[in-house]
């Protein structure tokens, strides 16, 4: 005999359920990347920024720093609380829940000043983008600050084409 039978009749007679295990939740996007601190260091990998620019995807917004004479890139990113200006040490107030440090290793010899320090790329209407920002110099560092909607999580790649720049790109997706 079926021990079960009478025991699932008891159950769905009296109103109690039973709770089912719910299947894992797919990632979003299938997206597993996080938002802990990543960073990247080479020997003398010094380069010069000649653009910066963003664009948007189904799952994530990108912004790509486009970098001449680069192999390869150092380059350290994290969330932090606060965002300051690095010659002055005033805070910085960035549109967003969430801000994304952004240093990279340019060497001594960048003197890479943007005409538009606080708004770098025009990220209105992104779904996680609000603001990005030159944040100053440090040493042989520049710093670049990214507004975005809350801290989400964030992937770093370096892309190398022959005949082209070195690119660093950051993806930070719509959500978890």
């Amino acid at each position: 005999m079926d021990y079960r039978r009478p025991l699932i009749a008891a159950l769905l007679t009296t109103g109690l359920t039973v709770p089912i295990p719910a299947a894992a939740a797919e990632p979003y996007c299938g997206i597993t990347w996080g938002s802990t601190d990543k960073s990247q260091w080479f020997v003398a990998a010094e380069s010069t920024i000649t653009g910066v620019r963003a664009g948007r995807h189904d799952c994530y917004d990108r912004l790509v720093v486009d970098l001449a004479d680069a192999q390869e890139q150092d380059y350290d990113l994290r969330y932090q609380d606060s965002i300051y200006d690095f010659v002055t040490g005033a805070p910085i107030a960035l549109r967003g829940g969430a801000y994304l440090m952004v240093l990279l290793d340019s060497g001594p010899n960048q003197f890479w000043d943007p005409a538009k320090r606080t708004e770098l790329v025009d990220v209105g209407g992104y779904r996680t983008f609000r603001q990005v920002a030159y944040t100053g110099r440090y040493r042989s560092g520049l710093y670049l600050a990214l507004g975005v909607r809350a801290r989400l999580p964030y992937r770093v790649s370096t892309l190398r084409t022959p005949g082209r720049p070195t690119r660093l790109v950051i993806d930070v997706a719509h959500q978890w």
